[in-house]
C-alpha cells in the first residue's frame, strides 16, 4: 500500500532508540530514492489513540521516513506494510525491529 507521508505518524515513544538519528545514513537513502532504489516498505501499525481516532504509526522504517521527509515534507507517497493492532503491539513490534538492527539504523 502506497500513503503520503502525511498520513504515516512517527510518535517517539515507538522510535527505540536513543539520541540524534544518523544524517549520513538518512542523506544516503535520500539518494538512493532519488535514483529510483526501492527501499523496504516502512512497517506501520493501524492503531486507535487515546481519543479513540485511527492512525497509522510507523514502527520500524524511522531513518527511511525522514529521508523521504526530506524530499518532499508530508506530500511524498511512501509504501507501507500495514498491520492492524493495539498501541501495545505496535511497541512489541517496534522494540524487536530495534534488535534486529545491530548496526546502521
Amino acid at each position: 500500500m502506497d500513503v503520503r507521508l502525511g498520513d504515516v505518524d512517527r510518535p517517539p515513544t515507538l522510535q527505540m532508540r536513543t539520541g540524534e538519528m544518523n544524517q549520513e545514513h538518512i542523506d544516503s537513502m535520500e539518494q538512493a530514492i532519488r535514483a529510483g532504489v526501492k527501499l523496504p516498505r516502512l512497517r506501520c501499525f493501524r492503531i486507535k489513540d487515546e481519543n479513540g481516532k485511527t492512525r497509522i504509526v510507523v514502527v520500524d522504517g524511522f531513518h527511511r521516513y525522514q529521508a523521504y521527509f526530506q524530499i518532499n515534507e508530508f506530500e511524498t507517497i511512501v509504501p507501507i506494510e500495514i498491520k492492524d493492532g493495539t498501541y501495545f503491539d505496535a511497541f512489541l513490534v517496534a522494540a524487536a525491529a530495534n534488535k534486529e538492527h545491530l548496526g546502521l539504523p
